[in-house]
């Protein structure tokens, strides 16, 4: 007896769906090199120049070349069908579409304790009553939340 509207069916937004394609895709080549190539023939083209042009820009070899081309192609495509859908009326957001370059991040892997917290004796105040002391500290791995 609860009245209720009905709720529409939910749907993924559309950078992510891409960005599930493209991972997808880029994880098709099997060496790093091949799938960095096919990163960056997925990535955005603000000058709107076509695959085949934007290839005759790499230096490297012809597997790369295919690469790039296979995957450029690949999301032209899935970007001109997801473009249907927008056409339509759905609402989407293209904030998130570009995937992050995999030697972009960084992952960290220590987290000791109390690694920041150190005691350092200031010398008696030099200018205006105010101690100052310059030290060189690396900062190790740390979480934030």
């Amino acid at each position: 007896s609860d009245l209720a509207c009905p709720k529409p069916a939910t749907r993924r937004r559309r950078s992510v769906q891409l960005m599930e394609n493209r991972m997808g895709k880029a994880g098709e080549y099997p060496s790093k090199e091949l799938r960095k190539c096919c990163e960056d023939g997925m990535r955005e083209n603000p000058m709107q120049y076509p695959c085949q042009r934007r290839a005759q820009f790499i230096l490297q070899d012809k597997a790369c070349v295919d690469a790039f081309l296979d995957c450029c192609n690949y999301i032209t495509q899935q970007r001109l069908e997801h473009s249907r859908d927008s056409d339509l009326g759905l609402a989407r957001s293209d904030l998130d579409e570009e995937i992050i370059p995999e030697e972009d991040i960084i992952s960290r892997s220590q987290f000791p304790e109390s690694w920041l917290w150190t005691i350092e004796e200031l010398k008696d105040p030099e200018k205006n009553g105010i101690s100052s002391k310059t030290i060189k500290v690396f900062l190790r791995d740390s979480t934030t939340t």
